[in-house]
Order: C-alpha cells, then sequence, then structure tokens
C-alpha cells in the first residue's frame, strides 16, 4: 500500500515535469517495503524532494527520469505509472478485480495490453531481477491472463451501449482466451438491452458468444450457469433476440448449447446461494419447454435442497437479526457456527427477491418436473421467507429485502396454482388460522394497490378469485377499495393480456358473497369492454401479443359481463365501415380458427395428455363461447367457416370426456335456431357426438353436473336423438343407449343441483324411450321423485346449492346436498329463474304422464307421487300469478 501511494507521487511529479531532471540522491534501507513503516516514510520524502537541474560537475543518479515530451521514459517511471492506476476492488458479487482508475492508462486506451507491454519492457530493463511488489511476487503469465480478464468484465459492463460491449468481446476474443465469467458477464448486459440493431458486426459477436459458451459450459461454476440461465430467459422476450440468434447458430446448435448449460445447473446446484437458485429457476422457466425438460431429477431434487439448505440458516438468522434480516448460505460457501454468529445484518442474505422468483418460476406450466421434485419443506421455507419480507415502504432496507407489488402477484399466483405453496400459507401458524394470509396481504395490499401496472393487477386479483376465502377474507376493506381504484385507474390503457385477466377476475370477485367490499362500476367494466374492442380490431386475427387464450377468456366475458359487453358493441360502431376490423367478426374468426387448428390429428392424438384441453382456449370450450354469445355467432356469415368448425369437432369427438360432450352440445342447443350454422354442421358430426354419449354412458363415465346437460341437449337437437335411437336398437347391442343413460341417472340423482333437477326431469318427459329405460332401474322412478320432492324449495326459488353462500358448504363437496344447505335456501330470496324452472318441471312431469308405457313407470304409489309434485308446481305458479 506504501509502494502504491509513494509510487503515485512520484508518477504525479513526472507527469508535469517537460525537461530532464534528477532527483536528489537518497539512501533507501535494505528492508522490504511492506515491512518498514520508516521506508515509507523515506521513499515519501524522497519523492517530495523538491527538483533541481543537474549542475556541471554533479552526475546523474541511475535512477533518471524524463518528462512526457517526447523523450525517453525509464522503464521503472513507466511502469510505476501503470501499476499506480491500478486498484483492488471487491465487488457486490464477491469476486476480486483489479481495476484501472479513470485518466491513468496513459496514450494506450486498451487497459490490458498497455499492462502487458509495461511489464514486459519493464522486466527486460530489469534483466533477470524481479520485479518489486508488495508481496515480492514475480507476475506469471496466468496474472496476466487473470487480469485481462477481469478487465474485460470492468470494459463490458461499463460500456456505453450494447453494440460497444459487443466490441470489447469480439476484440478480446481474438487477443486472448475469455473465461465463464467474461462470458456471464457479457449475457447479463445483453438482458438489459431492449433494442439491438440485427446486422453483421452484432450477429458475429453473438456467434462467438454462444460458441463461446457452449465451450466453457462444462467448467462453469454454479453462479455462472445462474447468471447466464437468467440472462436467456430475460433476453426471450427481446423482440430482437431470437431473429438474432437465429442468424447465428442453427436451431439445433441452440438447443444442444442450452441443454448442456440446464444440466450443468443442476450438477453445480449445491454450490448456489439463494439468489442464484432463484435465478436458475427463473431463467429454465423462461426458456421453451425444452429447457426444463432437459434438467434430470438429479438436478431438480440439487435445487430444492439449495432451497432447504439456505432457507435453515437464513430462517436461524431470521430469529437473531429480525426480518429481512437473513444471511444467504450455500452448501459449499457454508461459514462456521461461530462465523454465523457472529455475522452482521447486513450481510449476503435469503432475500424475499430470490423466494419470490423460486415461487414464479415452479408455478409455470413448463415446470412440472421441477415441482414433482420439490418438496413440502422447501415451499415451507419459501413462503416463510416471503412472509417475513420487509414493507415497500421501509427506509432501510434494500430493494431485495422488500415485496413490491409485482413479488405480491406472483406469490400469489404461485398459491393458485400450486397447493402446496397455498398449504405453506394455511398452516403457516396452526395456533392461528389465517395468519400466514393475513401477514401477506392485510397490510400489504392497501400500501401496494396504487403502485400496481396492469400486468401485477390481473395477476393479484385471478390469484384472489382462485385462492379461496381464506386469502380474500385477509385483505382489508381499505384494501378492496384501493384495487378498485386501481382497476378504474388501469382500465382505459390495459394490455391485452391484463384487459382479458380483469375482466375476467373482476367478474368473479365481484360475484363473490364474501367479498361484498370490492365494488366495480359498470362504467369500469363498460370502459374495460371498449378497450377489449380496441385490443381485438388493432391485433387482427393472427396477433401472437393478444393469443388464444386471452381471445377465449375475452370472448366468454362478453356472454358474462352485460356492460363490458356494451362497452365492446359501443366501440364495435366505429369499424362500421371498415368490416374486416369489426371486433366482433374479428374475435369470433379467432374463436373458429382456434377449433379448427386445435382440431388437427397430432392435437388429437394428444389431448388426453394435455391440461389445457377442456379449459381455457380448448376446442369445445371455444365453441360453447362462440354460440352462447349470440353477437359471436352472427358474426359469421359464411358457411364454409361452419362447417370447418364442424369437421373439426367430429375429430375432437372421440377424445371428449363429458364436459366437453357437454359444452358442444350445448353450444349447438344454443344456436339450433340458425338455419345457416345446423345446415353447415356435416351429418357425421352428429353422429359422432351421438356415439361418444353411448360410450361415455356405457362406461359409466358421465358425472352429475353434465347428465343433464347432455339429456337437455338429446332432447333438443333431433339428429344426436337419432343417433341414439339407431345405437340402441341395433339386436347385437346388448346394453341399449336408453337403459345405460337411466343408470347414470339413478346413480347421480341425489347429486343433482335443483337446476339440473329440472333439466332431466324434462328430458324424461321429451324422451319416452328415457323414461321406459328408468322404469327399468331398480326403485328408478322412486329415486328420481324423491329427489325432485327433496328440491322443490329451491326450484320455486330459481336458487341452486351451488350458488348459496353458507358458512358450511365449504367443509362439503360441490355435489353434496346436505339438510343444512337446503335449509339455507329457504332464507334465500326468489331469482327471476324462478317461474321458468317450475313451469319447465311441470311440464316435463304432464309430458310423462301421457307416455303410452306410462302404466309401467314404477309403481302405483310412484305415479301417485308424481301427479301429486305436478300438482304442487301448478298451485305454485298459479300463487304467483295472483
Amino acid at each position: 500500500r506504501e509502494m502504491r501511494r509513494a509510487a503515485r507521487e512520484v508518477v504525479d511529479l513526472v507527469g508535469v515535469v517537460s525537461r530532464s531532471l534528477a532527483v536528489t540522491p537518497c539512501t533507501l534501507p535494505k528492508k522490504s517495503f511492506a515491512t518498514s513503516a520508516a521506508t515509507s516514510t523515506s521513499v515519501t520524502a524522497c519523492a517530495l524532494t523538491r527538483w533541481a537541474a543537474p549542475s556541471s560537475t554533479g552526475s546523474l543518479t541511475s535512477l533518471s527520469f524524463f518528462g512526457n515530451n517526447g523523450h525517453h521514459v525509464s522503464p521503472r517511471a513507466n511502469f510505476a505509472r501503470h501499476f499506480a492506476s491500478l486498484r483492488k476492488q471487491t465487488a457486490g458479487d464477491g469476486v476480486l478485480r483489479w481495476v484501472r482508475v479513470g485518466g491513468s492508462g496513459g496514450a494506450n486506451s486498451d487497459d490490458d495490453v498497455s499492462v502487458d507491454e509495461t511489464r514486459k519492457r519493464y522486466n527486460t530493463a530489469r534483466g533477470d531481477r524481479h520485479p518489486s511488489s508488495a508481496r515480492g511476487k514475480e507476475f506469471s503469465k496466468d496474472d496476466f491472463e487473470t487480469n485481462r480478464q477481469r478487465a474485460l468484465n470492468k470494459r463490458v459492463s461499463t460500456a456505453v451501449d450494447t453494440a460497444a460491449a459487443l466490441g470489447e468481446f469480439t476484440r478480446a476474443t481474438d487477443a486472448f482466451q475469455v473465461n465463464a465469467v467474461n462470458v456471464a458477464s457479457l449475457f447479463v448486459v445483453l438482458a438489459r438491452c431492449s433494442r439491438l440493431t440485427v446486422d453483421d458486426t452484432n450477429g458475429t459477436a453473438i456467434e462467438k458468444l454462444l460458441i463461446r459458451l457452449r465451450a466453457v459450459t462444462n467448467e462453469s461454476s454454479g453462479r455462472v450457469c445462474a447468471n447466464v440461465l437468467h440472462a436467456l430467459g430475460q433476453l426471450e422476450a427481446r423482440d430482437w433476440w431470437n431473429p438474432l440468434r437465429e442468424t447465428c447458430v442453427t436451431n439445433q446448435q441452440w438447443r444442444q448449447t442450452v441443454v448442456e448449460l440446464v444440466r450443468r445447473s443442476g450438477v453445480t446446484a449445491p454450490t448456489m446461494n439463494a439468489q442464484e437458485i432463484g435465478n436458475a429457476y427463473n431463467g429454465i422457466s423462461r426458456l421453451d419447454s425444452f429447457a426444463a425438460d432437459a434438467m434430470p431429477t438429479a438436478g431438480w431434487v440439487g435445487l430444492s435442497q439449495g432451497i432447504v439448505t439456505n432457507g435453515e440458516a437464513a430462517l436461524h438468522e431470521l430469529n437473531s437479526y429480525g426480518e429481512g434480516s437473513v444471511r444467504n448460505h450455500s452448501a459449499k460457501r457454508a461459514p462456521s457456527s461461530s462465523t454465523s454468529q457472529n455475522a452482521k445484518p447486513h450481510s449476503s442474505q435469503f432475500a424475499a427477491l430470490a423466494a419470490v422468483l423460486c415461487l414464479n418460476a415452479l408455478a409455470s406450466d413448463k415446470m412440472r418436473g421441477a415441482v414433482e421434485n420439490t418438496p413440502y419443506e422447501s415451499f415451507k421455507i419459501l413462503i416463510h421467507i416471503v412472509l417475513h419480507a420487509k414493507q415497500v415502504d421501509e427506509q432501510n432496507a434494500r430493494s431485495v429485502e422488500k415485496l413490491s407489488e409485482q413479488g405480491l402477484a406472483n406469490v400469489l399466483n404461485a398459491c393458485a396454482k400450486l397447493p402446496l405453496a397455498k398449504k405453506a400459507v394455511d398452516e403457516y401458524d396452526l395456533r392461528k388460522p389465517s395468519q400466514g394470509w393475513r401477514l401477506l396481504l392485510t397490510t400489504r395490499v392497501p400500501s401496494l394497490a396504487p403502485r400496481f401496472g396492469d400486468q401485477g393487477l390481473s395477476v393479484l386479483l385471478h390469484a384472489l378469485a382462485v385462492c379461496g376465502r381464506d386469502a380474500r377474507s385477509a385483505v382489508t376493506k381499505n384494501g378492496w377499495t384501493s384495487l378498485a381504484a386501481a382497476t378504474k385507474r388501469i382500465a382505459p390503457s390495459a394490455s391485452p393480456q391484463a384487459v382479458a385477466m380483469l375482466l375476467n377476475s373482476t367478474w368473479k370477485l365481484t360475484n363473490e358473497p364474501d367479498v361484498r367490499e370490492f365494488v366495480l362500476s359498470n362504467t369500469t367494466f363498460f370502459v374495460l369492454g371498449k378497450r377489449a374492442a380496441e385490443i381485438v380490431s388493432e391485433h387482427g386475427e393472427t396477433s401472437s401479443v393478444f393469443d388464444e387464450q386471452a381471445s377465449f377468456i375475452v370472448a366468454d366475458a362478453m356472454g358474462k359481463v352485460p356492460h363490458a359487453c356494451f362497452g365492446f358493441s359501443e366501440k364495435a360502431k366505429e369499424y362500421t365501415s371498415s368490416h374486416s376490423k369489426d371486433p366482433w367478426l374479428v374475435l369470433a374468426k379467432r374463436l373458429a380458427n382456434t377449433i379448427v387448428d386445435k382440431a388437427t390429428e397430432r392435437s388429437v392424438a394428444t389431448a388426453c395428455s394435455t391440461a389445457d384441453w377442456s379449459s381455457h382456449g380448448g376446442p369445445a370450450a371455444s365453441f360453447h363461447v362462440l354460440c352462447r354469445v349470440s353477437a359471436l355467432a352472427n358474426a359469421l356469415t359464411t358457411k364454409k367457416i361452419w362447417a370447418d368448425v364442424g369437421k373439426a369437432l367430429k375429430a375432437v369427438a372421440p377424445t371428449c370426456d363429458a364436459e366437453d360432450v357437454s359444452r358442444i352440445l350445448n353450444g349447438y342447443c344454443k344456436v339450433r335456431r340458425n338455419e345457416l350454422i345446423m345446415e353447415s354442421t356435416p351429418l357425421s358430426t352428429w353422429k359422432a357426438l351421438g356415439s361418444r354419449v353411448a360410450e361415455l354412458a356405457n362406461r359409466h363415465e358421465i358425472e352429475p353436473m353434465h347428465l343433464a346437460t347432455i339429456l337437455d341437449a338429446v332432447k333438443k337437437l333431433p339428429l344426436v336423438r337419432e343417433t341414439l335411437e339407431t345405437l340402441a336398437n341395433k339386436k347385437n347391442n346388448p346394453d341399449p343407449v336408453w337403459d345405460d343413460l337411466a343408470t347414470v341417472i339413478t346413480q347421480s340423482a341425489s347429486e343433482l343441483e335443483p337446476l339440473q333437477v329440472t333439466n332431466t326431469v324434462s328430458a324424461l318427459g321429451w324422451l319416452p324411450e328415457l323414461a321406459l329405460g328408468l322404469s327399468r332401474r331398480e326403485n328408478g322412478w322412486a329415486i328420481v321423485l324423491h329427489v325432485i320432492e327433496a328440491n322443490f324449495s329451491q326450484i320455486a326459488k330459481g336458487v341452486n346449492v351451488s350458488d348459496l353462500d353458507d358458512p358450511k358448504s365449504s367443509l362439503n363437496s360441490s355435489h353434496e346436498q346436505t339438510e343444512s344447505r337446503i335449509s339455507f335456501a329457504s332464507s334465500r330470496a326468489e331469482t327471476p329463474e324462478a317461474k321458468k324452472w317450475m313451469e319447465k318441471t311441470a311440464a316435463g312431469l304432464e309430458l310423462t304422464r301421457g307416455h303410452a308405457g306410462y302404466e309401467m313407470y314404477g309403481s302405483p304409489e310412484d305415479r301417485a307421487k308424481l301427479l301429486a309434485l305436478e300438482t304442487k308446481f301448478r298451485e305454485a305458479l298459479l300463487a304467483r300469478r295472483e
């Protein structure tokens, strides 16, 4: 240190001299500079001695210095100048680097080259003598390489722009061998770049970078793997990255590089700290699904064990230092117990950000393999860290220790998707139920709501709609009011994905009986509808920004949220002069294209293993929405479109479960009066759907909640009914279709909702074959009549059991009808649907009495009970009129 100080003072004096000068001779002790304080003083004094011109009789000292006027400069002075400009610096990531003070590099701007050449000249001038240093060591070739690699990191990280950083990397690869840390540093810089010109120069640099990444992967540390994966995940969201990358390497080379990197991260997982584990998870989740698929089970186990290893140490220090002050340990770098006890709270930590990254990544559909190999203990630790994160408005906390608004949304999203994450919050404190949710939501929601952007707010509201009553009860009235205000603020300018999620989640929350404080005005729904129409028209039929799932959600909302539909229609009026941009037409074509595209042979072959086949965007769900919203169905006015949709549904039918069959059939029921649609649908489609109903009935694979819908559709769609009759009349059919359906009715009757009871009774009245099949089941009619009687009060009020806000209902299954729930219905007010339900039930009973085989329906007591029930419904209707 003293030598560097003296050398700097010498260089400062030499730099301003313009003529030949000499040092006043002084005698230096033979002791080492590093061990003699007196020596340091002597050197400093010597350096500060006034300079004088040499006398005519005097001789120059052997240590002569010359100025910067073009004359020769002593190698000792030159080396002193460069040595004085170097500093050791420990960066935030713990890496020790040599850095140069700005402006001290001389004429040569290439720091690593100037240092190297100066050392060569200095060593040549001194012959075999060792260069003076504080430690008395000779500079080896490895030292030069290390310094050049560190200098490259400095230049890359401080480059004026990304193109300059790429240029530095390209020149360095031609001069020396860059290491894995250099590669990671450049990837980190690239990940911050939102725009980059795709040209030959940048393409060459990216090509060299990817080639070098492949070469250094097998020797990369856990930190390098984590940082590169995190950067690659961020680059996937950059518009410029994939086009530029595809010009540099083939898709196969790219996939091989990523696969090797992912596997290496699994091997090095035990050496990672918490932030590195979060970065690795996050990067893998944002890459294409092949990246997550490439990780072996041992790799996922290693990462999850790393969470436990770091977390246990962190939770120990959480108790010692307080919330947000938890150290970050890894298996490799874990300190001793004594060191841990004496560590300071501000040392490296298992910060809330790392836990959020892990949870957000695990919530991705691509990460199912990771979730399967992540134990409950890991989720408990992650949730514990998050619950003890610092508030966003705490002054002395680092940003990584706080739970931001986007972080809160990501945590809730993980709880909505991952049962173990939700369980960890539920069971945070078994002595205080819902304590975990209160720590997460009660104070954070009001303070964070004004800060939310459209993405975070839409994710948060969707998660609250899914997570259940305990989560929603933790949000205070002030919190709900703040969320409603944030929705109103964001609605006019929300992004495509956010609009879809806001429409879906706000509708659900406003209909939740336990969320009475979340009041969204009709005007806000109207604005959301207008914004949705604007986005649909702007992005057209094929935009990836507004994807298939978003299209489905918006279309579904148009059928559920009247004021949003009004706003959509109001905006659509502005496009009357440009029919191709009509939002209703564009949205309808999007749904039709989704049905046709997903009904390819390849999609159908893998339908059973696809999680969303029966959910958002699946062919059956899309068709149901297309038919249910009349404005969408009416927008498609060509036979070809409906014929293509019908052919697609025919291809889908053999793989449909009862839910999908009920959706398709109910969709056709909605448009059965639209002649264009019914005439355009191929006959083979009706046969395929009827055959699938028969097959599911024979296997007893029709759930109660779908049974009534299917029976109602069979009643209303003649061609489906004819298909079932044809199958039932086959001589070699040992189990007639109607008997199979009747069996399903007797097995499911006790679980039917009031509306489902009404639809089943109506179907029995319109389908004599089904009623006769029910009479052949043991106690078939007795069971059905008992269910009608038990549900009379709900039918008379137009109330479904699943709609009741019964505190006990959460303890029961969704289909179980208990005495407490039925009695609770009697306190509910009558709905507008009550009259229709009673009329439909009474008509079904009346039609049943007119069947030719009515005398064979059950026992005389059953038939007397049937008549009594019909009379009871008629009297109730008559009392309403009076």
